[in-house]
Order: C-alpha cells, then structure tokens, then sequence
C-alpha cells in the first residue's frame, strides 16, 4: 500500500508563513533575530510550498506580498537589507499588510516559485 503526502491547501500555508515572515522579518530589523535563522526559514519554506496543492487557486494579494518579501530576502544580502531605505520600507510594508495593518504594496509583482 503507498502513502501519499498530505497536500497542504493555499491559504494555510500562506496564513501561517505570512505569520512567520513577520515575525522572523521583524526580528531581523530589530536584530533579535540572526539573518541565518531567516535564511532557514525562507528554506524550509520553500521546501514545504513543494507540497501545496496550488494548481487550481488563484494567488492573492496576501499571497503575491509574501512571495514578493520572500524574493527580497533570498536576492539581497544581509547588509542591503538592513541599510538600503528603500528595501527596508519594502519589508516594513510588506510585513504590515502580511498583518494587516497596512496597504497593499504598490507594484507588487510577488509570483509563486
């Protein structure tokens, strides 16, 4: 008998990353959080999203954030992330709407991997 892998649905998974980016965002801006715990994340993350079931679901605004933020992570290193103002306000921006505290991010071109 094969098992099959549970397939996680869209809207779980990015409900609950959304929660996690903003916390490991948060706390790398506030430096309680190492850059390195971040990077795992966004792996482990990645690696998770293999197991969605997300042919048949239309990407949302939360979604397209999260990926937009995911994206910024994994393209830039620590140090423009944290000095650069622009890729800050990026992920100050984007970590508030993840919350919904704020507006959606303007040209937010978040695509799914």
């Amino acid at each position: 008998m094969q098992y099959k892998t549970p397939q996680i649905q869209v809207n779980d998974f990015v409900t609950q990353k959304a929660h996690a980016m903003s916390f490991y965002v948060d706390g790398m801006l506030n430096d309680t959080v190492p850059f390195s715990e971040l990077q795992i994340f966004i792996w482990d993350s990645l690696e998770e999203w293999r197991q969605v079931d997300h042919d048949s679901h239309k990407q949302s605004e939360q979604e397209s954030v999260l990926w937009h933020l995911f994206h910024l992570l994994e393209r830039w290193p620590e140090s423009a992330l944290r000095g650069n103002m622009f890729l800050r306000k990026q992920l100050l921006d984007g970590v508030m709407f993840l919350k919904h505290q704020g507006p959606m991010l303007l040209n937010c071109h978040g695509i799914r991997p």
